[in-house]
């Protein structure tokens, strides 16, 4: 993937820090189109509207990390 900036790691706004698990988390990725391209740590990409991305609570890569529990994220993200 060329062409793109990461913009943070999040989790879901309807779900807390405390009760996140790796479905609940993503990294939120600008490559320049009017909607973001996220990844979940369950090995998925999809879309999401800018707006939804700022409802969601900002998390610290390392708390990215220890709720993804090693679950393969690629490195470029990180």
């Amino acid at each position: 993937m060329t062409g793109y900036e990461v913009l943070g790691y999040y989790v879901c706004n309807d779900t807390t820090i405390e009760e996140a698990g790796p479905a609940d988390i993503f990294v939120a990725i600008d490559e320049g189109h009017n909607r973001l391209t996220v990844y979940a740590p369950i090995g998925q990409h999809s879309e999401a509207d800018r707006g939804y991305v700022k409802e969601c609570q900002t998390i610290t890569k390392e708390e990215y990390k220890q709720i993804s529990k090693g679950i393969y994220t690629p490195a470029e993200y990180l």
